[in-house]
């Protein structure tokens, strides 16, 4: 059986808190990670370099992506967590249905950028992380999971997007061990017809 390896796109700080769980569960080998927010470039760096990990800056992966060299014997997997980064769709077309994001809203209702505040503007009671396949259209692939949370009538930006980063840590926790051994996912229509507006 081939080697599971992750390619792991981070943004902000609950990607940084992503990778540190899976570096400390040591159960899936990490071959690169992306740093998408600049204000953790230096940290990430140097974690990846304390642990032995390739380790780019989006700026670089933009320009570079395609001289990234994979091996054979290895089988690969890509993570997005809470990025903005647009991966390419010569870049995805490596994974074979293989790439994951973590989206910090309940799809098919609150994609983009603006979900967050999107939910609390239409005074939704919930809220939570979707895991989807990531296609060329962003988000827009099959649903895997969702972690549904109550939004209070006391959250704001800020408060809800705490709960979601704890909801995200706890989802991506779970899924890595699903995927460390070896379970299949079942994939859910994502109809964008369903997508509300804010």
């Amino acid at each position: 059986m081939k080697n599971k390896s992750i390619i792991i796109v981070i943004g902000e700080s609950t990607g940084l808190e992503c990778l540190k769980n899976l570096i400390k569960l040591k159960i899936l080998d990490i071959f690169l990670v992306v740093s998408v927010d600049q204000k953790y470039h230096k940290i990430i760096k140097k974690i990846c370099k304390k642990n032995k990990i390739n380790f780019i800056t989006s700026i670089f992966f933009k320009k570079k992506f395609k001289k990234i060299k994979f091996l054979k014997e290895n089988k690969y997997f890509l993570l997005s967590v809470f990025s903005n980064l647009i991966i390419k769709k010569d870049f995805l077309k490596k994974f074979e249905g293989r790439a994951f994001n973590f989206h910090p809203g309940l799809l098919p209702y609150y994609p983009g950028k603006n979900c967050v505040s999107g939910a609390l503007y239409n005074e939704e009671k919930k809220s939570g992380v979707t895991l989807h396949v990531m296609t060329p259209s962003v988000d827009k692939g099959e649903i895997i999971k969702k972690k549904i949370i109550k939004i209070s009538a006391r959250d704001n930006l800020i408060t809800l997007m705490l709960k979601l980063k704890l909801c995200c840590i706890d989802l991506f926790k779970n899924f890595s061990k699903d995927l460390s051994n070896g379970k299949r996912f079942k994939r859910l229509s994502n109809n964008k017809t369903l997508t509300k507006k804010y």
